[in-house]
């Protein structure tokens, strides 16, 4: 299922997300602590996007699940959001990225597994959370 964001700074974006993320779990009899947390991962996204002024027009988001996984691809045009197992210094998380290293951060620790690359001028992240 996808949902493209066109307006990502809208106030009620995190509404919008989340009404999206618990349709599809329930079309899809998922659990709803997956949903959760495939929610709070989105939030996460989303908001470092826009905080650091990220993409160049929509957001993409499509998400897909069978019995074992849920899937997650975050398609946007601009810089890729980097994921890491290391967590941010205080200083780092105070530096003008640092919402953005943190959440890359907290992306990597909600997800099953998480990648960020860059397709030409795309930025592609595919996030995983096991069920």
């Amino acid at each position: 299922m996808k949902l493209k964001i066109h307006d990502e700074r809208q106030a009620r974006g995190h509404e919008v997300i989340a009404r999206f993320v618990n349709e599809c779990g329930a079309h899809w009899g998922a659990r709803r602590d997956v949903i959760e947390r495939a929610g709070h991962v989105l939030a996460e996204v989303i908001d470092a996007i826009r905080h650091g002024d990220l993409a160049d027009g929509d957001i993409t988001l499509e998400l897909g699940f069978n019995e074992l996984r849920l899937r997650i691809r975050i398609a946007y045009v601009g810089p890729p959001l980097v994921i890491t197992q290391v967590r941010p210094t205080r200083e780092e998380i105070i530096a003008a990225d640092g919402a953005m290293r943190l959440a890359g951060f907290l992306v990597a620790r909600l997800a099953s597994n998480a990648t960020s690359q860059a397709i030409g001028n795309l930025a592609e992240l595919r996030i995983t959370i096991d069920h």
